[in-house]
């Protein structure tokens, strides 16, 4: 029989974790949706097949076109010496226009990063702007109850 291996007692330094991921890592699940989502990308790109993003951008130049096709001439263009659009109609021109709106949205949420709520921060103010007060009144049947008014804990009801 062989000797038992000999245990170490090292000790693990204070406040260090040798387990798990470093902090900010990404965890297997995200690791593998990452690489997944590449591979159809890159397998649609050797298919010849167009991205969507590509297809929108499209889209969103056709609809562009009706949209100027279709734009009305307004009184201002005429007088001041614009011929009139023979094709401007004020409802094929709000319809392309909506579908023009639709598709830009759409596609920006792809080309522009969401900027959220926290991360925006409002701007201070401005140089020699005053701050606001808040005044916080309080009511009870109907009277206002000043700050000196209030009963204390111990005068108030007893506790059973």
């Amino acid at each position: 029989m062989s000797a038992p291996a000999e245990k170490t007692n090292k000790q693990m330094p204070v406040g260090k974790s040798k387990r798990g991921r470093k902090k900010g890592g990404k965890n297997k699940a995200t690791v593998l949706r990452e690489t997944r989502q590449a591979e159809v990308i890159a397998a649609a790109i050797d298919s010849g097949k167009p991205l969507a993003i590509t297809v929108m951008q499209r889209m969103m130049e056709f609809a562009e076109g009706a949209v100027a096709t279709f734009k009305p001439t307004t009184k201002a263009e005429i007088a001041s010496g614009r011929q009139a659009n023979p094709d401007g109609s004020l409802d094929e021109f709000g319809k392309w226009f909506d579908r023009w709106a639709k598709v830009t949205s759409d596609l920006a949420s792809y080309q522009s990063a969401k900027i959220k709520a926290m991360d925006a921060p409002s701007p201070p103010p401005a140089p020699g702007q005053t701050r606001k007060t808040w005044t916080l009144r309080v009511f009870e049947g109907g009277r206002q109850i000043t700050p000196g008014s209030l009963p204390s804990r111990d005068e108030g009801e007893e506790s059973a």
